[in-house]
């Protein structure tokens, strides 16, 4: 039977990357960890809405885009006040 979890849990299985959940393991199966971990956890309502913030928070970082590649470097921070053992 599905209800919504499960298609959700379903869904957010296949964006797990290969390095967390090798191509090898089918659908089915990394829908079963997450559910499990969501079942196991000390608050499962919690850990449900964790994953669920999480697959959020990835679409929007997908959705805003790379930066433009640069050909150089150049610092984020300012140099002045910079402690000497950092200093070139």
């Amino acid at each position: 039977m599905k209800t919504p979890l499960t298609a959700a849990l379903a869904a957010f299985a296949l964006l797990l990357p290969a390095r967390i959940a090798p191509a090898a393991v089918s659908p089915e199966r990394k829908q079963a960890e997450l559910e499990a971990a969501i079942a196991k956890a000390a608050d499962p309502v919690a850990m449900a809405r964790a994953f669920k913030l999480a697959v959020e928070a990835g679409r929007l970082g997908f959705e805003a885009g790379l930066m433009q590649p640069r050909d150089f470097a150049s610092p984020s921070t300012p140099i002045v006040g910079t402690p000497f053992w950092h200093s070139a």
